[in-house]
């Protein structure tokens, strides 16, 4: 019997196991918290099969990308919007979570411990992040600016008091803008949201493998 039909067999069983997943996040890939829930995560999906591979895009952008099913997922710290897309499902429990702190300039203020906090000082978010801009508006004023390194950027040219971010997300991008530690102060976490990740509808089978996953990992 001729050996070509396993030859065959085999070669499509190792284009299966690479299939790439895309998946986009909200933040720079860079700047992705390599948190232990969140690397966990991502070897649930290698097990699946599948290999995965992070693209940035804002978060609005995504939605519809992932809609159309020009992605296969998005990273995302909001789902009460799901119902406006009719091709989006969701895994399962949280992948990770996000904590918002704020960060400000080493000297310039005593400490932020909490919303009220921030009354009296000029606050800087990342716009079209809803809950951000929530926090935010707790300043004497606020406004949004498009990306994170802009957004360090203007802290330390004090253009802002105060600028709100994800804890790790912030810690990434002063080590990427090269600005000492000892330059740079943060809050207590602000607030805490759970990341979940979206799937294309034709990825039923992997949103229920991976819930099932993540179950047995927070089982252990």
């Amino acid at each position: 019997m001729s050996k070509l039909p396993y030859i065959f067999l085999a070669l499509l069983s190792g284009f299966s196991a690479a299939a790439q997943l895309k998946i986009s996040t909200p933040v720079p890939v860079d700047f992705l918290p390599q948190t232990d829930s969140f690397l966990q995560f991502t070897s649930l999906i290698k097990r699946s099969g599948f290999t995965p591979q992070f693209q940035f895009l804002p978060l609005r952008r995504s939605l519809r990308e992932l809609n159309r099913g020009n992605i296969d997922g998005a990273f995302t710290v909001y789902n009460d919007m799901l119902h406006q897309f009719d091709n989006i499902i969701m895994v399962d429990g949280a992948v990770s979570k996000a904590r918002i702190v704020a960060f400000y300039r080493a000297g310039n203020i005593d400490e932020i411990n909490s919303l009220d906090d921030l009354k009296e000082y000029d606050v800087g978010f990342l716009r079209w992040w809803n809950e951000w801009e929530k926090i935010a508006s707790h300043g004497k004023t606020h406004a949004g600016v498009r990306e994170q390194t802009v957004l360090m950027n203007m802290l330390m040219a004090n253009r802002f008091d105060v600028i709100i971010m994800e804890q790790s997300v912030g810690e990434f991008v002063r080590q990427a803008l090269e600005i000492p530690a000892s330059q740079l102060a943060s809050s207590k976490v602000l607030a805490e949201f759970p990341v979940y990740l979206l799937l294309h509808k034709k990825h039923t089978v992997l949103r229920d493998s991976l819930g099932l996953g993540r179950t047995q990992q927070l089982a252990e």
